[in-house]
């Protein structure tokens, strides 16, 4: 998904994560958790453990893994390097678990990546998405699409579904939105497209006016704004009060109930793209997931809970088939091929997947997926 920027850091950890978790006897399988429970974030954070807890509830309920109950031990990153890092050394130090799901931010998941393969602990992140994530190593895995997958779909859409070709940039300065906007631009270019002004943020700006007018200037059909739902609503917010009359267009990173209590009603016709997942009633295995995430939490599964809930079965099964180690699941993720609510899923030598993404509207104050896929 979304990337913060990593801020500077003097923590060095010490030698005593650079080991692996050897298989022990056990009466439990502990797997760890880095997510953003608390600050800014939260709302991925809350959506990875929802869907944690509710696949982790399920495998218990049918005998848990080898007759043992998978126990998810939670670290809060708070979305901040120096947290992550100390989450990462409880979690291998302390707990001994040879897995951990996370993190949300891809810079988090890059920073904790290169002690993953040192410790030999496998990193799953059910969110993030940067393309450099890449060549993060052997042991570090994602289940959903890279940036590149998106980039070019809201390219796409707009060539091909809006028919639009004035195109005005305004991405966050971060990973992401750099990594988004590089894809973007180059591919709306390459299908006819023209970007008729270009220019970035800072994650903690709140006063968009000046930009905006830059923007406005250009006179764009379309305003492409790569970023988290932060800056994103408070964009939205003030464009509306500007009177900027071209549709607005994000990245999964802007997906979030929190952006459309901020902007209110100037959220609506905003587009994002967004991983794809079926809708309810596509098969009994899906519908079935939609009645059990709705039951035990009063709402329907967002994209985040679903991709993490794959996550925590995908892993479930690599333990029973490579035994309780990291070495063992990481070698036996490579050979998986699973049909999950979000699709198949099977990990190619990078640890990366294919699969596609959709574009989502906003409509009466709800996020709702459009028919249609992009055809590149």
């Amino acid at each position: 998904m979304f990337t913060k920027t990593i801020k500077t850091i003097g923590l060095i950890l010490v030698s005593s994560v650079m080991f692996g978790c050897g298989e022990k006897a056990t009466t439990e399988y502990k797997l760890g958790v880095i997510a953003p429970l608390t600050g800014e974030g939260a709302s991925y954070g809350d959506a990875m453990k929802k869907g944690i807890d509710l696949a982790v509830e399920e495998i218990n309920k049918t005998g848990g893994i080898n007759g043992k109950n998978l126990i998810p031990v939670y670290r809060d990153s708070k979305l901040e390097s120096k947290e992550a890092l100390n989450a990462f050394r409880y979690l291998v130090d302390v707990e001994k678990v040879p897995a951990i799901f996370g993190e949300a931010a891809s810079s988090l998941s890059a920073t904790l990546a290169p002690y993953a393969n040192k410790s030999k602990v496998v990193l799953l992140s059910s969110i993030s998405t940067a393309d450099t994530l890449k060549d993060a190593g052997d042991y570090f895995f994602r289940n959903v699409p890279p940036n590149k997958n998106q980039a070019k779909t809201a390219a796409y859409f707009v060539k091909d579904y809006l028919k639009k070709t004035q195109v005005a940039v305004l991405y966050e300065n971060n990973d992401y939105g750099v990594n988004m906007d590089s894809v973007f631009s180059d591919f709306f270019g390459k299908v006819g497209g023209k970007i008729v002004s270009h220019n970035s943020y800072e994650s903690a700006q709140k006063d968009f006016k000046s930009v905006l007018l830059k923007v406005k200037e250009s006179k764009p059909e379309i305003v492409y704004i790569p970023g988290t739902y932060q800056g994103n609503a408070l964009i939205l917010r003030q464009a509306k009060e500007m009177r900027i009359k071209a549709a607005f267009i994000s990245g999964d990173g802007a997906y979030s109930p929190e952006l459309l209590k901020t902007a209110g009603e100037a959220a609506e016709g905003f587009y994002c793209t967004l991983m794809s997942m079926p809708q309810s009633d596509k098969s009994p295995q899906v519908k079935g997931f939609f009645e059990a995430y709705s039951a035990k939490y009063k709402e329907e599964p967002n994209v985040y809970a679903t991709y993490s809930y794959d996550a925590v079965h995908m892993v479930a099964q690599a333990i029973k088939d490579g035994g309780f180690t990291g070495e063992g699941i990481k070698n036996s993720l490579y050979r998986v091929d699973y049909a999950g609510i979000t699709g198949q899923t099977k990990f190619d030598a990078d640890g990366e997947v294919d699969k596609p993404y959709s574009m989502y509207t906003v409509k009466g104050g709800k996020f709702e997926v459009l028919p249609w896929m992009p055809n590149f």
